[in-house]
């Protein structure tokens, strides 16, 4: 009850329960973002949180590219919506890539990081039929390509 009036178990109960965040933000971007005429990108990448706690989910050893070498933390994959006319972006879904997936191309790995990242837009496939171009990071093309389905 320290900034609100509510006691924490409200707040609790109610982040329990699931959100469609994926159809939420799509509609966002639809209402507030996107020209009727425009032309749509989906991009990719994932971003870095340095993290030195012991107890956290997702704790795991990654590469954030300003570094340039492999960091204690916690790694956000995210997938976006951009509007090329209005020059409006908005994020369709963020996941928390989860810890200790191989990091190889899939040849010795049964479940990868480029599994992980396929996955995520296989599930966000139904949101993305008007989508022109799809942009990735370098990281995306390693040697492990086939298709999401």
């Amino acid at each position: 009850m320290r900034y609100s009036k509510f006691h924490e178990c409200r707040f609790r109960r109610h982040f329990e329960k699931f959100f469609d965040w994926l159809e939420f933000n799509y509609w966002m971007f639809y209402l507030y973002g996107h020209t009727v005429s425009g032309v749509v990108i989906a991009a990719i990448d994932c971003s870095f949180i340095p993290k030195a706690g012991k107890k956290t989910f997702g704790l795991d050893k990654f590469w954030p590219g300003t570094a340039s070498c492999n960091k204690r933390g916690l790694e956000l994959s995210l997938l976006s919506l951009i509007d090329v006319y209005s020059e409006r972006a908005r994020t369709l879904v963020a996941t928390q890539t989860p810890p200790q997936l191989g990091k190889g191309d899939g040849a010795t790995d049964k479940y990868s990081r480029i599994d992980f990242y396929l996955e995520q837009i296989a599930d966000c496939l139904r949101k993305l039929g008007d989508v022109a171009y799809f942009v990735a990071d370098g990281f995306y093309a390693k040697t492990k390509a086939r298709a999401p389905l």
